[in-house]
């Protein structure tokens, strides 16, 4: 391969020759002057992809294995660092180096190495004025310098055309002699909203109630742990003792691998598997790494059972949520050079708080007998969907006639999410048949076209039951004001209306008083359906933050059952008599009740009220470790007291009380709805193209579990080769995903499963 002679086309072909992967790159900017540059870090490019002109303004080298292992240490503010490391350097290796200066007085150290190159790593930092300043990084895989003889870049020893190959010690001994600069090290529990930062829950032997741990094991290790053993135990060997010790990694027998002080153990080896080099990690963080394969929930287990962590509280979801603990979390990523990557690793990892909980499916009363019903004549059995729907009736046909004592309503806006012909509409006929043989008028239109619709619809009956089918689709459509702004009106109403069942709702004013609208308490009462597809693609950022997701409560049926042959018959004359009572119902019994309600005030007893604390004292710390979905936990508490209001009617009609059986119930499922409907985002609601890409993978590989390449390859056909690589090479990264192989009667097969 020849070039024209150039300066810098020359010495591109020697940089080539040399096997290593050389761009032209723009000067000021320090990077290729190439659009798609990054196909270049796994391939050496062609002389005559490139013009003439495009050399003239600087050369830059891709690290990694497409240059042979190449890493370079990269010395910033000056190089104030570079004379002392150069001096802790053995002179027989300090001779080796290739070394040239930079723009800024600083200098690059270029090697290739026998073993291939992680990504990027910041080797010793400095705090100054509380901004953290990177002195001495490496450039690896993935990553690329600007070089000689670029203009402001001169060798000052060596060549790179003959750049020396270190071995693994050799590397480590440069890598080590950089980090003993450091000035600057990072708390191990500084990415802690990687991962869901949960209290650990543990089943009572003796109760069916769950003790909450707010002393979690992982910190109650942090203080009592010892890592020395498990070092030890795992083959780590103490270099030397002190308040700064020095610890040997297994199957080197000389020098040191991390340093433990102050009970923060420090990994700056590339080779010290399982750890991450230049990651900080806590007694909690070494035990779990080494004694549970990385899993926190089964380290937290593990700790539980040999006594670490106390119990102080009672938690009302029993068992339901899954046992997390992460006091020890690791530091800095990896592959920082990528910079078209979403870096999921700085994003908290939310846990699938998994199916609806069985023992919360249990509503005594009223919605039970309505749940047995309808699970009687569906052709699919949905006790979820049927649950929703009976939660539904009860509440419009106690709305404007209870409320507790703090002034909730039972109006809520309940989701049933299925699968297609999955047995959705169901408890919508359930309903439909019930208020109609109780000749209960209390059913809205199954469409709303504006907000002038839902307010009309209110003023003929102000506690109102609106069934939506397709309610995913209704709701993408009604938050588009450009495309659907009569419609954008009616989701900002009833957004409203949630909160304003206590007092009058006044509505629009207009010149023409006939269409002004005063509605005294109204209660508005939605129950939706929809596949999880379109309902969970309809979610947005906006809806968050506007709060109107925060209103919804989804009830999930994973399943499709088998389709069952059931008889039609009528619902059982008590559920009629019931819906009667409940029409004919008036608390103070006046004439004018239907005009101007005086609910009746159903009491809480003490047990109840300390759940709802309980509740409410968790969604505010959960708000306040993530901001993003604070706007959900901030309705959950509220949910819970109308769900328990419902419960308390559906119980007894005639004497309701609220107790801790209906508040443990109620926190029970608007907890885990929070939680369900906050996973459900973290899985749909992107920030970006690529992280929308990047969503729609993850969701496949959740979906299977664990899938082959080549079906992911056929399920994803709407990536490219090279987005479909770094969606999985992120995700990885990111520890959402891992890969493994499968072996078969042929080669073994490469599968990706979700963590």
């Amino acid at each position: 391969m020849q070039l024209i002679e150039e300066p810098l086309t020359e010495v591109a072909q020697d940089y080539w020759n040399a096997g290593l992967c050389a761009l032209p790159a723009i000067r000021d900017e320090k990077r290729p002057a190439v659009g798609k540059w990054k196909q270049y870090q796994q391939r050496l490019p062609m002389p005559t992809e490139f013009a003439i002109g495009d050399w003239h303004d600087g050369i830059c080298i891709i690290c990694g294995k497409v240059s042979g292992n190449l890493e370079v240490i990269d010395f910033d503010d000056d190089g104030e660092l570079q004379a002392a490391w150069l001096s802790s350097i053995p002179d027989e290796l300090r001779e080796k180096l290739v070394i040239e200066s930079t723009p800024s007085g600083g200098s690059h150290v270029l090697y290739q190495c026998e073993d291939e190159v992680c990504g990027n790593l910041k080797l010793a930092q400095s705090k100054m004025d509380g901004k953290v300043q990177t002195l001495i990084e490496t450039r690896g895989e993935g990553g690329l310098v600007l070089c000689a003889p670029t203009d402001g870049y001169v060798l000052q020893q060596g060549d790179i055309i003959n750049l020396p190959i270190l071995t693994e010690a050799e590397r480590e001994t440069l890598l080590r002699a950089a980090w003993q600069l450091n000035e600057h090290w990072p708390e191990p529990v500084d990415e802690v909203e990687q991962i869901v930062n949960e209290p650990v829950y543990e089943k009572s032997p003796s109760s069916k109630h769950v003790p909450l741990r707010t002393d979690r094991p992982g910190d109650d290790f942090n203080r009592r742990g010892d890592p020395r053993e498990i070092l030890r135990k795992h083959g780590w060997v103490l270099d030397k003792p002190g308040e700064n010790e020095r610890w040997r990694r297994p199957g080197k027998d000389k020098d040191y691998s991390a340093t433990l002080k102050h009970g923060v153990f420090y990994v700056f080896s590339t080779n010290a598997h399982p750890f991450e080099p230049l990651k900080p990690y806590s007694p909690f963080g070494v035990y779990t790494m080494l004694e549970q394969g990385g899993d926190f929930s089964a380290a937290a287990r593990a700790l539980s059972a040999q006594g670490y962590g106390s119990d102080i509280a009672i938690n009302p979801l029993e068992d339901h949520m899954g046992d997390v603990d992460i006091s020890g979390i690791l530091g800095q990523g990896r592959h920082e050079a990528d910079d078209d990557m979403d870096d999921l690793s700085t994003r908290q990892k939310i846990i699938d708080p998994g199916p609806f909980p069985e023992d919360l499916l249990i509503v005594p009363g009223f919605v039970g007998d309505v749940v047995d019903y309808t699970l009687k004549v569906a052709h699919r059995y949905q006790p979820v969907l049927a649950l929703a729907g009976a939660i539904m009736l009860q509440a419009v046909l106690a709305a404007r006639k209870v409320r507790d004592e703090r002034g909730n309503r039972t109006n809520l806006y309940v989701v049933g999410v299925g699968l297609s012909s999955a047995g959705k509409e169901k408890p919508r006929e359930v309903n439909d048949s019930i208020l109609d043989r109780a000749d209960a008028d209390l059913l809205g239109n199954e469409e709303v076209t504006s907000d002038a619709a839902v307010l009309t619809a209110l003023d003929e009956r102000p506690a109102i039951l609106f069934q939506f089918d397709e309610f995913g689709r209704f709701l993408r459509t009604m938050g588009d004001p450009r495309h659907a702004p009569n419609l954008y009106g009616a989701i900002t109403t009833f957004m409203r209306l949630y909160s304003n069942a206590n007092r009058t709702y006044r509505g629009k004013g207009y010149a023409d008083a006939k269409r002004n609208k005063s509605i005294v308490q109204p209660c508005a009462c939605i129950y939706g359906t929809s596949t999880p597809g379109a309902m969970y693609d309809s979610l947005t950022k906006e809806g968050i933050e506007d709060g109107f997701v925060g209103r919804l409560l989804f009830f999930d049926a994973l399943t499709r059952p088998p389709r069952r042959r059931r008889k039609m018959f009528d619902p059982p004359e008590h559920l009629i008599e019931t819906a009667r009572w409940w029409k004919q119902y008036s608390p103070t019994g006046g004439n004018i009740e239907s005009v101007y309600p005086n609910p009746r005030v159903i009491e809480n007893t003490d047990k109840a009220n300390a759940i709802f604390d309980d509740l409410a004292e968790r969604s505010d710390a959960q708000m306040s470790q993530d901001e993003n979905y604070a706007p959900i936990w901030g309705r959950t508490e509220e949910k819970a007291c109308r769900l328990a209001l419902i419960y308390a009617c559906s119980r007894c009609k005639e004497e309701p009380v609220i107790d801790a059986d209906a508040a443990r119930w109620a926190c029970g499922v608007s907890e885990y709805t929070t939680r369900r409907t906050i996973f459900m985002a973290s899985q749909w609601i992107a920030e970006g193209v690529f992280d929308a890409k990047q969503k729609k993978v993850l969701r496949v590989i959740c979906d299977t579990g664990s899938i082959s390449k080549g079906e992911l390859c056929r399920r994803t056909q709407f990536l490219t080769p090279k987005d479909r690589t770094e969606i999985l090479d992120n995700l990885t990264l990111a520890g959402l995903i891992r890969t493994k192989q499968v072996d078969t009667r042929g080669r073994s097969r490469t599968e990706y499963e979700a963590i």
